[in-house]
């Protein structure tokens, strides 16, 4: 069975881009980890939450797993290698970093060997971009212009 990965799809969902409502990109899930959570739920059970690291094959993306679906990593439907097609998501930005909730997925295939070489993506997160280009430009401007005025 030859997989095909949706290419491009990690830069577009990190990046906030719109992709066609149809569109139900095909990843590889690259690792699988709990997250440290002492939080307990209402009842006193322990919230667990795992996060993935998705690939497109060329570039990989954090992702949080719903808690609702943590039963298919612990019968492990779903583990490092498995190809996955995200049905429902969003992305969002925590802290500076783009981070994709994983709300429902089909798993393609339990288990291959990792496909390419992905990358993290370095998302472009609003604003941050534009205030740290400001920030940087402004000094050194300010700098050559008293350079010209003392010669």
């Amino acid at each position: 069975m030859i997989i095909n990965l949706t290419a491009g799809a990690i830069p577009s969902l990190s990046n906030g881009e719109p992709l066609p409502d149809d569109l139900k990109p095909v990843l590889q899930v690259t690792e699988i980890k709990l997250l440290n959570t002492q939080a307990t739920g209402t009842g006193g059970e322990n919230k667990e939450r795992y996060r993935f690291s998705l690939s497109d094959g060329t570039y990989s993306q954090q992702g949080v797993l719903a808690p609702q679906l943590n039963d298919m990593v612990r019968s492990q439907q779903v583990r490092k290698g498995s190809i996955v097609r995200l049905t429902e998501y969003s992305c969002h930005h925590i802290l500076d970093k783009a981070i994709i909730l994983i709300i429902k997925f089909d798993v393609i295939k339990d288990k291959c060997d990792i496909i390419g070489d992905p990358k993290k993506f370095a998302a472009k997160l609003p604003g941050n971009e534009t205030s740290s280009i400001e920030r940087s430009a402004v000094p050194m401007q300010s700098s050559l212009r008293l350079l010209g005025e003392q010669t």
